[in-house]
C-alpha cells in the first residue's frame, strides 16, 4: 500500500467507521467481498447457461458488480436465483402440425383453462405423441397432457 499518500487508508477506514482496524483484517474483508463478486458473478452465468435467462434479467457483471459494492445485496442475489422462472426451450414445445378439429378435454377439475396460449407455443390439439408410446397426444398449450389417442380410440396415459 506504499502507493498511496501517507494517511489514506487511515482517513478512508475513519470515514466508514473502522478507526484502529489493523491493514490485515481490511485486506482479508477485502479479499473476501472480492471472492463473493466472483461468485455471484459466476453462480448469475450459470443460472443463464441452465435456464436461458439470468437472475431477474440482469447480466452476470451486474450482480457481481452490486455484491462487490454492496455486499448485503448476496440476500438479495440469492433470493433472485430462486424466484427467476426458466425461459422455455424449443425442444419443449410440440412440433407445429394440423391439429385435429375435435374439443380439448377438461382438466381433471373440468374447469378448463382461463388462460390464453403462450403467443410463442403452438395452439392446444392433438400431436404426435413424443414419447411414441401412441399415435398422438394432446398438448394442452403449455405441456403434454395424459391424454392420448391410438386409432381413433382415446384414454389415458398417466405415465
Amino acid at each position: 500500500m506504499a502507493c498511496l499518500p501517507a494517511g489514506t487508508i487511515s482517513m478512508v477506514t475513519a470515514s466508514l467507521g473502522l478507526a484502529g482496524t489493523s491493514d490485515a483484517v481490511l485486506g482479508i474483508a477485502f479479499a473476501i467481498i472480492v471472492l463473493l463478486a466472483f461468485f455471484a458473478y459466476g453462480a448469475a452465468a450459470q443460472h443463464r447457461a441452465r435456464y436461458g435467462v439470468a437472475p431477474w434479467g440482469l447480466p452476470p457483471w451486474a450482480w457481481s458488480l452490486l455484491v462487490f459494492c454492496f455486499p448485503i445485496i448476496l440476500v438479495v442475489f440469492a433470493i433472485a436465483l430462486f424466484t427467476t422462472r426458466p425461459r422455455r426451450r424449443p425442444s419443449d414445445a410440440p412440433p407445429v402440425v394440423e391439429s385435429l378439429s375435435e374439443t380439448p378435454p377438461a382438466d381433471r377439475f373440468g374447469l378448463g383453462s382461463s388462460h390464453p396460449p403462450p403467443a410463442a407455443l403452438p395452439p392446444a390439439g392433438w400431436y404426435p405423441d413424443p414419447s411414441g408410446r401412441h399415435e398422438q397426444r394432446y398438448w394442452d398449450g403449455k405441456g403434454w397432457s395424459e391424454h392420448v389417442s391410438d386409432q381413433g380410440e382415446r384414454s389415458l396415459d398417466p405415465g
